[in-house]
């Protein structure tokens, strides 16, 4: 009954606030006549045209992409079939809203709060507490009216009590008690929850002067819904205690709830009537509940028929626009087809002799293209084969000469050489590795970028794990660790290197790490990337383990090539 109450005050809330939120849009959409109607038809009291009107408005917002004027009407739409008992009809509602609702967008939030709150209520009635709470706490969120705050936590509160939860309730009422001190009917009705939940899980103690104050506030603020909820609480608390007095509580509930026009509660104090009155008025009694047990049967029969109904003609409607909408297309599509078919035929004569000239000209562009394709590709081997043997060969032997006291100068000069020689004849193809053993050359060329301030450690290179690579294999290998070396040189400032060698299955693992300060964002330089197309060229893996001041780790593993 409480919920009820404050679903309704929440609903006057909204409407006195729609024509604020739309025109706080920042674009406003055009005047949508179906939604002002609703609200004429609602103060005239009639509700099922209000629905009427508030799901034309729906459909007209979605017809013009207005998503927030749409939920605003499903939002009022759902209190309404709640109202009237249709518990389901309403939760579909509600959850339709939703689609159109964006929580990031203040605007909505308003709508957002009273449509959770709605949920709440909804799954209150529907006896699902555990849901109806979490739908209660999201309208908080929402909300940012103080007096809406205030409600919706008595919503809360209200649901902990019928999950028999009393001393959740209480600690809900008492910190609402604490925060107003002005003594209005809804402190009145908070104050009557209160004593409710205290009662109940306290069989000792005595809420009578609790129902009292309450009870006279409502009086001095005419508050009849407050005072009929008040009876209720009292006729409840008697019902076990005293009869008579439980009895003079639900008939102070009963005429006051003829004054409101409220038939579940004139329901519930005949309920209590029956049980607590005197036999001989039982009778009477039970033949009003149901009299009128029937005539609100009766009416929310027929008005969750009428909800029903005016969707069920809405989408009847549109689905008869739709098929309109299809027909007239098919009579445009064969209108056009014709025209289509003129104008294919004419466009095939022009194609054939486009495709002639076209199919000359690419042709013509085809040679043009495969030419400076050749071209590109020569210079790309070219300015590879340099950078491979002249660049990373002249920067070896730089650091030989850094890093060695005792320069050998016939060594230099032989190595000086052998990169003019290789330079010289790049174009042919000419291989690094020479008639020396490959494990041989390879732990010399690792052994030249050891010095005081770098230490390498050579694991595993033994001659016979390189038996099953070709001389063309040994010297992409030779250059990929190379490359690993010289980047370590230039930019990993590391002291320790170790190059692990390992042969097994079918496969060559090289393992490579330092203590340098790692790989910058992944990103690999230029050599690195050569070094991952050489490895993929030989059906090979590379992976790249780095944290920025934590080194370097890559792990290589090539498929024997012989």
């Amino acid at each position: 009954m409480s919920e009820r109450f404050l679903l309704f005050s929440l609903l006057i809330f909204i409407l006195n606030s729609c024509n604020k939120t739309v025109a706080d849009l920042p674009k406003q959409q055009p005047d949508n006549h179906f939604y002002k109607k609703a609200w004429k038809v609602f103060a005239e009291g009639k509700k099922d045209s209000t629905f009427y009107y508030l799901n034309a408005a729906k459909d007209l917002s979605i017809r013009e992409k207005d998503s927030f004027a749409a939920a605003k009407s499903l939002v009022n739409m759902a209190i309404i079939q709640e109202e009237a008992s249709d518990n389901y009809g309403s939760l579909e509602t509600s959850l339709a809203a939703l689609e159109f609702l964006k929580d990031k967008d203040t605007s909505h939030h308003a709508f957002l709060a009273s449509n959770y709150n709605n949920l709440g209520v909804v799954s209150n009635n529907l006896k699902d507490y555990d849901n109806a709470i979490k739908f209660y706490k999201k309208a908080i969120l929402y909300s940012s009216d103080d007096d809406e705050i205030l409600m919706l936590n008595n919503n809360l509160a209200n649901t902990y009590f019928n999950q028999k939860k009393y001393d959740d309730a209480s600690n809900i009422y008492q910190k609402l008690l604490e925060e107003n001190k002005i003594e209005d009917e809804i402190y009145a009705r908070i104050l009557m929850n209160s004593a409710r939940a205290k009662y109940s899980s306290d069989v000792d103690f005595k809420p009578r002067k609790y129902f009292d104050k309450a009870l006279k506030i409502c009086e001095q603020e005419k508050d009849d819904w407050g005072l009929d909820a008040g009876y209720a609480y009292l006729s409840d608390y008697y019902l076990e205690k005293n009869k008579d007095s439980a009895f003079y509580f639900s008939k102070l509930m009963y005429n006051k709830a003829k004054v409101l026009k409220s038939p579940q509660d004139q329901m519930e104090a005949l309920q209590k009537m029956i049980k607590v009155g005197s036999p001989s008025n039982a009778k009477s009694y039970f033949e009003e509940f149901h009299k009128i047990d029937d005539s609100l049967h009766v009416v929310n029969t027929i008005a969750k028929n009428q909800f029903a109904l005016i969707r069920y003609e809405s989408e009847k409607s549109k689905l008869e626009n739709e098929q309109l909408k299809i027909e007239n297309l098919s009579r445009k599509y064969q209108i056009q087809q014709q025209q289509y078919v003129v104008v294919a035929f004419i466009i095939a004569c022009l194609g054939t002799l486009g495709l002639f000239y076209y199919r000359f000209k690419k042709r013509r562009l085809k040679l043009k293209l495969e030419a400076e394709n050749l071209v590109k590709t020569n210079k790309l081997v070219t300015s590879k084969k340099v950078h491979d043997v002249v660049a990373n060969g002249l920067y070896r032997v730089m650091t030989e000469i850094e890093n060695k006291e005792d320069i050998d100068r016939n060594s230099i000069l032989y190595k000086l050489e052998e990169m003019y020689e290789r330079s010289r004849n790049i174009s042919y193809d000419e291989e690094i590795i020479d008639d020396k053993s490959f494990h041989q050359k390879l732990s010399e060329m690792i052994r030249s970028f050891d010095n005081e301030n770098i230490q390498i450690f050579i694991v595993g290179n033994s001659d016979e794990i390189w038996t099953k690579f070709s001389k063309e294999s040994q010297s992409q290998i030779f250059i990929v660790i190379q490359e690993l070396l010289v980047n370590m040189r230039k930019h990993s400032r590391a002291s320790r290197v170790v190059l692990k060698f390992e042969n097994q299955n079918q496969q060559v693992f090289i393992s490579y790490k330092d203590n340098g300060v790692g790989m910058q964002d992944n990103q690999h330089k230029n050599g690195l990337k050569n070094t991952v197309n050489r490895i993929f060229v030989m059906q090979g893996k590379i992976i790249f383990e780095s944290s920025n001041g934590d080194g370097l780790k890559i792990n290589i593993e090539i498929p024997h090539q012989s």
